[in-house]
């Protein structure tokens, strides 16, 4: 893909990301003022989410591997 194109998509990409987001963030703060409070809750949720898949891949790599090396004579 040529640079030109890919700038341009990822520009697009960006606007729309940033827009999404940031108009999700407006209206729900409209809608649930009180969410404010539980910022941090739901930050700390979110990184687990996110870094939950990571820790189960690691983990059954892990185990594959120790299989793997236990069958070997």
């Amino acid at each position: 893909m040529p640079l030109g194109r890919f700038t341009l998509y990822n520009f697009i990409g960006m606007v729309v990301w940033v827009g999404t987001i940031f108009t999700a963030g407006y209206y729900l703060g409209q809608a649930f003022p009180g969410i404010l409070d539980y910022l941090g809750w739901i930050v700390v949720s979110m990184i687990i989410f996110a870094t939950l898949p990571v820790v189960l891949q690691l983990r059954s790599q892990r185990k594959e591997r120790q299989a793997a090396e236990g069958k070997q004579p």
